[in-house]
């Protein structure tokens, strides 16, 4: 009995699946999972109460933060208005051109303060002495201050000092005896007395619409159970979003809590309350949290813990009955996963489906073998196919090598042939143009050795092929090019253009007629066009379709169309469109031959567009 215990407990035994599941499950109890249950429901609760009241207090904190910038507004705008006041008012000049401009200017720096800082109204009350005191749009008679919400008792309470003030249902503007809609403001006001005076000089109001404040207040929390309200230091409620609110008391035993606690959170009733003072009012700014929000919020937790519970727990009493078949039916998936497997899927791009596992494990069961054998076929295959890849890389471009090696000794042929021409007409000078031309041409050639070029030269490799070609014609063509800004520092395959450009012009010139040969650069995307259009004879549409579908298919026949297949073969290694080259037949004569390959440039800092 006691061998047969230690054989089923030894790693061996237990590096199988069956014996691994069926551990599993002693190790995991319904009854501690229960118990962790439980414990999670209290722990959970606790936690989330205190995580959401701290979320709402930093909340609070910001929106604390957003009233304060916004009263600071308003005190720097109070003193910028003491400023004008005095220099208006208390210096007012002697003469009336001087009060008038003074005056202007004023007006001017109180519209201008108003609009950067977007408040609702600045309004000035003066005396009646006062020249413009009757102005009615920004300056008001001191007997009117009444319809801005300030009785005389409060004004001669509050003198000298910034005040602040919530005003209800006043009217916009301040304009006596017209109707207009009203608003609630809350006003930065300050009354002036000189020292020793029973006369007020004047006062002003700085004014915001309490709905800004309320929006503030009310944007501040992302659910709507949430509320936000400002409070004066008497526990007069400044802003709420319920209206009928404004003006009342807090209730008192509420308001003693607040005003004589700290910043922590507390309960009143059935809700949470989070207190933050604005040291700029001397206002309370409250955030007033439900219980039943902090109850809703934590119950989706709870919810989410116990379903797992339950979840695991039946998971656990599962596993345990199907063990077995489950341990087999994973294998028999595995393996019929991995004998379905097409290959050819991947016959033109390296296998990337890899099985995870570690191969330094000590003990290994059905899988992780199964796993390492398919992860060692497929690296052999993906080796192949790199080698193979590469093998052919090398084939193309030696291919494309001797194609090139082919076609400039067959220029060169051409070349000659028409010097000789030219010697045996006994146009001398146009073979001696022709020598120097065709000197310079190779001379190109052999110092750019590269594939690739800029089009730059390759435009200057063209030309002097034109010129050679124009020369031996005894100018029977001309030519024109046209480039936009900045393309030729791009890059293109070496000597392209010569093979199409012969073709229009053995092909093209009908021996009566001269021709005109367009050489277009373009950029469409992120590819670059060349355009090569002649007003020669031209192709049939037959012979055209011909050569397209050709090209299309990649099978043109070397010995008809050798120019055309060399240069669209080195095209297509560097173009995006298959086929890289095509060719239209124009209306009513000639030929179009358009060129496409991909924005290639050597070094990105050669220029700047």
């Amino acid at each position: 009995m006691i061998s047969h215990l230690l054989q089923k407990f030894s790693p061996k035994v237990f590096s199988s699946f069956r014996s691994k599941l069926l551990l599993s499950f002693f190790f995991m109890s319904i009854v501690p999972l229960l118990l962790l249950g439980v414990l999670s429901y209290v722990l959970s609760y606790n936690i989330a109460k205190n995580k959401l009241l701290d979320s709402v207090s930093y909340s609070n904190n910001q929106l604390n933060e957003i009233l304060t910038n916004r009263f600071n507004q308003m005190e720097n705008a109070s003193n910028m208005m003491q400023y004008y006041m005095y220099t208006l008012i208390l210096q007012s000049p002697s003469s009336l051109p001087e009060q008038l401009n003074t005056y202007s200017a004023v007006r001017n720096n109180i519209a201008n303060l108003k609009n950067s800082f977007q408040f609702a109204n600045i309004s000035v009350y003066t005396n009646e002495d006062f020249l413009f005191s009757h102005e009615g749009i920004t300056f008001f008679n001191i007997k009117d201050i009444k319809t801005h919400g300030i009785s005389n008792q409060e004004m001669h309470k509050n003198i000298n000092h910034l005040n602040w003030h919530l005003s209800k249902k006043i009217k916009e503007p301040f304009i006596v005896h017209q109707t207009y809609k009203k608003n609630n403001y809350i006003s930065a006001y300050i009354v002036f007395k000189k020292q020793n005076s029973s006369q007020i000089d004047y006062a002003f109001f700085i004014d915001i619409k309490e709905s800004e404040i309320n929006k503030i207040l009310q944007d501040s929390s992302s659910d709507s159970s949430i509320s936000s309200f400002l409070i004066d230091e008497n526990g007069l409620i400044i802003s709420h979003r319920n209206e009928s609110l404004l003006s009342k008391k807090l209730e008192k035993n509420l308001f003693l809590k607040i005003k004589t606690g700290t910043e922590e959170p507390f309960k009143w009733k059935n809700k949470q309350y989070i207190v933050k003072y604005n040291h700029v009012t001397n206002w309370y700014v409250i955030t007033e949290v439900p219980n039943k929000y902090i109850v809703s919020n934590t119950f989706i937790l709870v919810s989410i813990l116990l379903a797992t519970v339950i979840f695991v727990v039946i998971v656990s009493i599962l596993s345990s009955l199907f063990t077995s078949n489950e341990l087999s039916k994973k294998i028999r998936q595995l393996a019929s996963i991995m004998t379905s497997l097409s290959f050819n899927d991947y016959k033109d791009k390296p296998i990337a489906l890899k099985l995870p596992i570690n191969e330094n494990k000590k003990y290994k069961d059905e899988f992780d073998d199964l796993a390492i054998v398919f992860n060692k076929m497929t690296n052999k295959i993906n080796a192949n196919f790199q080698s193979l890849l590469e093998f052919k890389i090398q084939e193309e471009k030696m291919r494309f090598q001797l194609e090139q090696s082919k076609i400039n000794p067959h220029f060169l042929y051409n070349m000659l042939d028409s010097i000789k021409t030219c010697q045996t007409l006994g146009r001398l000078e146009d073979a001696n143009n022709m020598i120097i031309r065709l000197a310079k041409f190779y001379r190109m050639l052999l110092k750019k050795g590269d594939e690739l070029i800029s089009i730059k030269d390759e435009v200057e490799i063209a030309t002097l092929y034109l010129e050679m070609e124009k020369l031996n014609r005894n100018h029977s063509f001309t030519w024109h090019i046209s480039k936009e800004a900045g393309i030729e520092h791009f890059l293109i395959p070496k000597f392209v253009l010569q093979p199409i450009l012969e073709n229009c012009i053995h092909h093209g010139i009908d021996h009566t007629d001269e021709i005109t040969i367009q050489i277009s650069f373009f950029y469409r995307e992120d590819n670059i066009f060349i355009t090569i259009d002649d007003n020669g004879k031209g192709i049939s549409a037959a012979t055209c379709k011909k050569i397209n579908d050709a090209l299309t298919n990649n099978n043109v026949k070397t010995k008809q169309h050798f120019g055309l297949i060399n240069v669209n073969k080195r095209l297509s290694m560097f173009s995006e469109h298959q086929p890289a080259l095509q060719i239209a037949k124009r209306d009513p004569s000639g030929t179009s031959v358009t060129l496409c390959l991909q924005q290639i440039i050597l070094d990105e800092d050669l220029f700047d567009f």
